[in-house]
């Protein structure tokens, strides 16, 4: 009766190490894909809104249309600024202008 109990101990912490696993694996996965997808996609132009914090980032509008954020600067950003992602770069430059009505760059990587 011992060993079934230590059989079935040893089946059970065997199965939830592999759960764990499982899961850390499909996270970094995830997190892969996103970062991917993320890194293919362009925009530029005005800001005209933006969505609801979540995580530190918030999804823009820009010129009308919903575009994925998934960076930090939202906290950075106004409506108005105009904002330029490359495809393939991680680096977003906001233009705002200044009090005289001239554009002054910023740049996040």
């Amino acid at each position: 009766m011992k060993i079934i109990k230590i059989i079935i101990l040893v089946a059970f912490l065997s199965i939830m190490t592999w759960q764990i696993i499982k899961f850390f694996l499909d996270l970094s996965n995830q997190f892969q894909v996103s970062k991917a997808r993320l890194l293919k996609l362009h925009y530029s132009g005005i800001l005209t809104g933006m969505g609801k914090e979540e995580r530190g980032t918030a999804d823009f509008r820009i010129n009308d249309t919903w575009v994925e954020n998934g960076s930090t600067i939202s906290q950075h950003v106004l409506i108005g600024d105009s904002l330029i992602k490359e495809s393939g770069s991680e680096t977003i430059t906001v233009y705002r202008k200044d009090k005289n009505g001239i554009w002054q760059e910023k740049v996040f990587k």
